[in-house]
């Protein structure tokens, strides 16, 4: 027969086997990561948002414990792989590549499964700022920029240019171009800048808006850049620029800026420490010289932006945007809606 005495030293051992229990349960579950991270890239292999990936993926192992694995799930400009990854479950282990302003955009023109608000809840850094450039290639009969706007103004759609998706930096980079000269080109929708650069190289379209890291894809010896569309040119193009040319719009009297920002995010409700964790790493990737030089070597013009600050520039680059589309005519806001309007 169990005294009292004999009762409560059972009592005490049940209750501390099960707080071991508890204990090493909730240890276990902050264990993390123990699984293979998937990195969606929502655009064809070979181009510019899957040079950042490809960067990443040499590093990633040596600092999460953990291989990563490239996942294309491209489509509709970035569409189909931001709606994939919010789809996902949000336990930490997938990543995706995001663009600005195209992220901003489409919400507004599209009906997407993702919201701005949701690249701004799972950011985990900003990464590149990547100019637009024009592009024609080295035998085209355009020599400068004044010669492709002149040819334009003459004959009204009939210059093909190459974008990347609708409703992105391509896309607004060249509508914006068209605005401020006064041209009209018919527009080539790609679904990827590889397919739109080997596009140009066979002379299927006439010129090509892209960025920084197709130059060095298509070869600084084939091509030659019009015009740029920011303040200076690129350090990581500076050492073509005998092969290229490659002027600042502004500097040729063009007052067109346009530009791509890339950056890296999860799937929205990861929780926090998840989040934390992610972009620390990401954080110590991004600092390492083997990072900078294989960002160079793939003509990506680095600019990192931790998570907070890339929040931030998301909600700046939104309001941005906004105020572009409706000086453009292509939306307006009513009693704080935002309108398409039909064009």
């Amino acid at each position: 027969m169990l005294t009292c005495k004999k009762v409560s030293l059972v009592l005490a051992l049940v209750i501390g086997l099960s707080l071991l229990v508890s204990s090493t349960i909730a240890l276990g579950a902050e264990k993390y990561p123990t699984q293979p991270f998937a990195y969606i890239v929502p655009f064809s292999p070979g181009g510019t948002t899957d040079l950042q990936a490809r960067v990443f993926e040499r590093f990633w192992k040596k600092y999460f414990g953990v291989p990563v694995a490239v996942e294309y799930v491209k489509g509709a400009g970035g569409q189909i792989g931001w709606d994939t990854l919010v789809r996902r479950k949000p336990d930490g282990y997938t990543v995706a590549g995001n663009n600005l302003p195209h992220l901003v955009m489409q919400p507004i023109f599209r009906k997407t499964i993702y919201t701005t608000d949701d690249h701004i809840k799972g950011a985990i850094a900003g990464l590149v700022s990547d100019p637009e450039m024009i592009t024609v290639l080295k035998g085209s009969q355009f020599k400068n920029i004044h010669e492709l706007i002149e040819y334009a103004r003459k004959h009204p759609g009939a210059v093909t240019a190459g974008v990347v998706g609708k409703f992105t930096g391509d896309w607004i980079g060249l509508k914006l171009f068209e605005a401020v000269t006064n041209t009209k080109f018919a527009e080539v929708i790609f679904p990827g800048s590889a397919p739109q650069g080997t596009s140009l190289l066979g002379g299927h379209i006439d010129v090509m808006f892209g960025n920084t890291g197709d130059i060095i894809t298509l070869g600084p010896e084939n091509v030659r850049v019009l015009a740029i569309g920011d303040k200076e040119v690129p350090k990581v193009l500076r050492p073509h620029l005998g092969e290229i040319g490659g002027p600042p719009a502004h500097k040729e009297g063009i007052e067109w800026f346009a530009a791509i920002h890339r950056g890296l995010c999860t799937v929205p409700g990861t929780p926090k420490k998840r989040i934390e964790f992610i972009c620390k790493k990401v954080d110590q990737i991004a600092k390492t010289k083997g990072y900078s030089e294989g960002m160079d070597k793939a003509g990506l013009p680095a600019y990192y932006r931790p998570r907070k600050e890339y929040q931030e520039f998301i909600r700046k680059e939104k309001e941005q945007m906004i105020g572009i589309l409706q000086k453009l005519k292509y939306i307006e806001v009513k009693d704080g809606k935002i309108v398409v309007k039909k064009r």
